[in-house]
């Protein structure tokens, strides 16, 4: 059984025989025909979409093959123009061709070879047909792809683009066609400028080299600086069949890789200056401990000391000239000793203890540990008590570090001397609540606005290396705010720096994360 026909079929003859004929020969292969006796006939017909094959005769009453052939390429561009013309008038079969007729048969028509030829018009429209649906499919991969794709042909020029090409040159460049098909890339490389500028030389030898066999691909990571931000790109550049007719061009959007390789790389930093001042954290807590211990073990000879110059200077009249040389040393042996139990007070590990503190004593003492930290680097320190005995509740040893960390910080911005004032004062907290307000205020060097907000963050530190942990500031911002306190800070570069230290004075507002002694 005959399958039925891919296409109806026109013929144009004015000679009623001639299309009876050919209906008959068509009939054979079950292909529907549709009659037309003139130009004017068949011109008038609104189905085009329906014919696959037009049987046109050469000469018609009003017109010739010629004539509608150039309407027949605009009404029905896929169907196939078979010419039927007698012996002598192959000159016009000629001229039919050159104006897009597909085969001529000769009058009068024989059957076998009318059907010969349209088995062939059959076979070729199912090529074209599946040529076609395959471009398409192409068409619609390279569209689907987010990376923007160019084919250019071994001279360098664009022969195909896919949308994401089309949609970024339209975008970012501003002139699709300038990269479009028909423009050579090669040459837009030569006359590059702006963001891609650097890189075209580079891509221009990369397409030379895989064109000539030279490089099986090329390869290029490269960033663009645009207005609104910057992107990064990988150009990848391949042979287009194995005898090099062209290449493919393909540019990857490769931005979100690359700001994650940068954050890696600022996390990885960030983790060896971390550690780093771990490192650095412990080595001190050993300091710390080591400095305790050797505290408790001249406690014991200070005091033997002490007793011996007692009992001497008990033994000595006041008027002996031995007794002032005595003197002095049992005031330097009483000092030490008070370094000695200030720097074990403050090394103590422990649970927190809470009692009231008279913060005025607290910066006297701090001081007097850190005197000589204070003298190495000629720095003059000035307490303003306004008025004195301005009293808390609070945990001591915590209060003390606080301000042992302020001072020393004070010292290390004034390397070359200066003048470290303490001043406590009364105050207020927000909602009115009474307060000891403690400035710690150096004539140093000053932080710089750039780092002033990051100053009481943990472990971020201006030091050089081996010099600070950058937890001193935040480790004096945890104790107070425990205490239900702030802290505040105020600098100048070239001026100095202010810490601000805020207290709570009533008892029941200071100590809720602490436990009482």
């Amino acid at each position: 059984m005959l399958e039925p026909a891919p296409f109806t079929v026109l013929v144009v003859d004015d000679d009623p025989d001639t299309r009876a004929n050919l209906r008959d020969i068509l009939d054979l292969d079950r292909y529907p025909v549709v009659e037309a006796a003139s130009v004017a006939d068949a011109l008038a017909r609104d189905d085009w979409s329906r014919y696959g094959a037009v049987v046109l005769d050469r000469q018609l009453p009003d017109g010739t093959a010629e004539d509608l052939l150039p309407h027949l390429r605009r009404l029905a561009p896929d169907a196939a123009v078979v010419i039927v013309t007698g012996f002598d008038d192959l000159h016009g079969a000629v001229a039919a061709f050159r104006l897009g007729a597909a085969d001529y048969v000769l009058k009068p028509v024989n059957a076998d070879e009318l059907r010969t030829r349209f088995g062939r018009l059959v076979e070729a429209r199912r090529y074209r047909d599946a040529l076609r649906e395959s471009q398409e499919f192409a068409r619609a991969v390279l569209d689907s792809l987010s990376a923007h794709i160019a084919v250019l042909d071994r001279a360098g020029a664009v022969v195909a683009v896919n949308a994401a090409w089309d949609a970024f040159a339209r975008e970012r460049q501003g002139d699709p066609d300038r990269c479009g098909v028909g423009a050579n890339y090669l040459e837009v490389c030569r006359r590059a400028s702006g963001p891609f500028a650097e890189e075209a030389p580079v891509v221009a030898a990369g397409i030379r080299d895989v064109l000539a066999g030279v490089l099986p691909r090329f390869v290029l990571e490269y960033p663009c600086d645009f207005v609104d931000q910057k992107m990064w790109f990988a150009m990848i550049v391949t042979p287009l069949g194995p005898d090099r007719r062209g290449v493919v061009v393909s540019h990857l959007d490769i931005s979100d890789r690359k700001r994650a390789e940068e954050d890696l790389r600022a996390k990885s930093e960030e983790l060896r200056a971390t550690t780093q001042q771990l490192w650095q954290a412990a080595r001190l807590a050993g300091v710390g401990e080591l400095a305790a211990s050797l505290a408790h073990e001249l406690n014991n000879p200070l005091a033997t000391v002490h007793l011996r110059v007692e009992g001497l200077l008990a033994k000595t009249p006041p008027g002996d000239p031995r007794r002032r040389p005595l003197e002095v040393v049992d005031q330097e042996v009483t000092r030490m000793a008070g370094l000695v139990g200030n720097l074990l007070g403050f090394s103590r590990a422990g649970r927190d203890q809470v009692s009231t503190v008279d913060v005025c004593e607290e910066v006297t003492r701090t001081a007097e540990l850190a005197a000589q930290h204070l003298r190495k680097r000629q720095i003059r320190f000035q307490p303003e008590f306004t008025p004195a005995g301005q009293v808390i509740y609070a945990d001591r040893q915590q209060l003390r570090q606080v301000f042992l960390n302020l001072f020393t910080n004070a010292a290390d911005a004034m390397p070359s001397g200066g003048r470290l004032t303490v001043r406590v004062a009364p105050g207020t907290l927000p909602g009115g609540r009474a307060a000891v307000v403690v400035d710690v205020a150096d004539t140093g060097s000053g932080i710089p606005p750039e780092h002033l907000t990051r100053v009481l963050d943990p472990f971020f530190t201006t030091k050089e290396e081996g010099k600070g942990t950058g937890l001193g500031l935040a480790i004096c911002r945890r104790i107070v705010e425990q205490h239900n306190g702030a802290l505040e800070i105020d600098s100048r570069v070239g001026a100095g720096t202010t810490v601000r230290v805020t207290l709570p004075v009533r008892p029941d507002t200071n100590v809720a994360p602490l436990r009482p002694a």
